[in-house]
């Protein structure tokens, strides 16, 4: 089961989600009607790899790092895929962990 949401047109997600992605709305509290914008200009390149886990990924073993993105804080570090970052961003050298 699946619900399409109505968001701004400004937004560049698809709308569409599963319902295990959705949570009720507890209280009174108000919901920010802006998301926060990225700068257009740059699209987002690592910048620094801050840490490293193995998870458990369809049956197997797989590497995650911590990516610092360049003109983001270190706070908004995301956890990326190392499979997936080599192939988004072949000049990455996971190793030395810059470019």
């Amino acid at each position: 089961m699946a619900y399409k949401l109505q968001l701004l047109d400004s937004v560049t997600i698809h709308p569409v989600f599963h319902v295990s992605l959705l949570k009720k709305k507890v209280g009174n509290r108000e919901v920010l009607s802006t998301l926060p914008s990225l700068p257009v200009e740059s699209p987002l390149q690592p910048q620094a790899i801050l840490e490293r886990r193995m998870i458990k990924r369809n049956h197997q073993a797989a590497t995650q790092m911590l990516v610092h993105w360049a003109s983001l804080k270190p706070s908004e570090a995301t956890w990326e895929f190392a499979n997936d970052l080599v192939h988004r961003f072949p000049q990455f050298d996971l190793e030395t962990r810059s470019i």
